[in-house]
């Protein structure tokens, strides 16, 4: 997702804005798919962005994206545990 490879601390509420916009169009389908795309694809491989992934949420100001988040992460967690591979 371009928006998010060219987020930096200098260009956040820019980025905030384009991606509330995107969020805002459907935003149940496309909070949903954002939020599992941040944990499993984002945040899970890239420890050193989490405090700007997290500035990224709060300047969203997006009513329910925290719990979508934290469901996202439960799902993941709970995918991760079931795993074969971990046999």
């Amino acid at each position: 997702m371009f928006i998010i490879n060219t987020t930096s601390q200098h260009n956040i509420e820019e980025k905030a804005s384009e991606l509330r916009e995107i969020l805002g169009l459907n935003e149940g389908i496309n909070l949903q798919w954002f939020s599992n795309y941040l944990v499993v694809k984002r945040a899970s491989m890239e420890t050193n962005f989490h405090q700007l992934y997290l500035m990224l949420l709060q300047k969203l100001e997006i009513k329910h994206v925290f719990k979508v988040i934290t469901i996202e992460s439960y799902t993941a967690v709970r995918n991760m545990l079931m795993s074969r591979d971990l046999l």
